[in-house]
């Protein structure tokens, strides 16, 4: 259930009801097609504010950065597609002016009481473009905006280690 981000998702809002203090650091996320009115009520009251935010979205069943693409207006929302939008996080910590997720494998035994195992081994993935806030005209740069290894190793910065399986 947690592989899906559609299900992770649903199981995150229920978390941050019963311990929202917690589970503050989540983007507000919104499962479309059923929370598209939520959404565009969202988005409608920070045009009334004068404000933009960039929201990212994601197939719920899909990996590598399929399907992926950035929003700055409800227009560019799917309507009834399955679909998660989140705020995106448009002030990220950056590593020499690139963005970066850090992948850390973990096993789940047990949910209650709670045991995980944490392996020793991680991973951190790299954007090839720096990073710059976004705006209207660089939604689609994937190369700034995403660090999938499937979409960056398509780029001309792309560098491959050609020692690492030496």
């Amino acid at each position: 259930e947690i592989s899906r981000k559609d299900q992770l998702a649903k199981n995150i809002q229920k978390m941050k009801h019963i311990r929202n203090d917690e589970y503050n650091i989540i983007p507000m996320t919104w499962i479309l097609p059923a929370e598209h009115g939520a959404l565009s009520h969202f988005m409608s009251r920070l045009k009334r504010r004068q404000r933009t935010k960039t929201f990212i979205i994601k197939p719920p069943n899909s990996s590598m950065g399929n399907g992926i693409s950035l929003a700055r207006n409800i227009e560019q929302v799917p309507q009834r597609e399955n679909v998660i939008v989140q705020e995106y996080i448009d002030k990220p910590l950056l590593l020499d002016g690139f963005k970066f997720d850090l992948r850390v494998y973990v096993l789940v035994t047990s949910c209650n009481p709670l045991r995980i195992f944490i392996y020793k081994d991680g991973l951190v993935r790299l954007s090839t473009q720096a990073y710059t806030l976004p705006t209207n005209s660089n939604l689609d740069q994937h190369f700034m905006h995403l660090t999938n290894y499937s979409i960056n190793k398509h780029s001309e910065a792309f560098d491959r280690d050609e020692d690492f399986d030496k």
